[in-house]
């Protein structure tokens, strides 16, 4: 008889009777779990609400603010190097999640007073429901972009600030662009 390779069923006798409550291997080998269950994904802890979650969590702000100030403290405390630029690190961070937070904000805002004029002209019926795609929501975001960088420095010219965004970003796609050596 050839050796059961391990990976192969157990072969059991058919002349011997068997138990009348057998153990099932698979169940008695396996300690049970619980099912972890994932907020996120189940309907029993409701729908997701973006706003909703900002307001309840604000007081995270209040603690990220406080963790910015004692990290600033920190560094200017701080003589080992390797410390300085993890707290570097982590200060970039925070104002990069500020940043971050104030750009979505102002998204939110901007949208909002868009669907608020188009509803009132909708309304009044001098215009037919129109809905924004993503492509203008980034329009609006530019213009307004502009407008707050006129109201900063009024003698900005806006022209030459198109010309450097549009430089910088040609020279960005161009080093992506695979490299060509000289001879061709």
């Amino acid at each position: 008889m050839p050796r059961p390779d391990k990976h192969q069923p157990q072969e059991v006798s058919s002349k011997q009777p068997c138990p009348v409550l057998r153990p099932l291997p698979s169940l008695s080998a396996a300690p049970t779990r619980r099912r972890t269950i994932d907020p996120r994904f189940d309907r029993a802890f409701g729908h997701y609400n973006p706003d909703l979650f900002q307001k309840s969590f604000t007081f995270l702000d209040d603690l990220q603010q406080q963790e910015r100030a004692t990290l600033a403290r920190e560094l200017a405390e701080c003589k080992d190097s390797r410390r300085q630029e993890e707290l570097k690190r982590l200060l970039a961070r925070i104002k990069s999640k500020d940043q971050q937070r104030a750009k979505e904000e102002r998204r939110k805002t901007l949208v909002k007073e868009w669907r608020k004029t188009e509803s009132e002209l909708v309304r009044d019926g001098r215009k037919r429901p129109f809905y924004l795609k993503e492509r203008d929501v980034k329009k609006l975001e530019v213009m307004d972009e502009f407008k707050r960088l006129r109201e900063r420095n009024p003698d900005v010219d806006i022209d030459k600030v198109v010309e450097k965004k549009r430089k910088r970003k040609a020279a960005k796609q161009h080093r992506d662009l695979p490299f060509r050596a000289a001879s061709e």
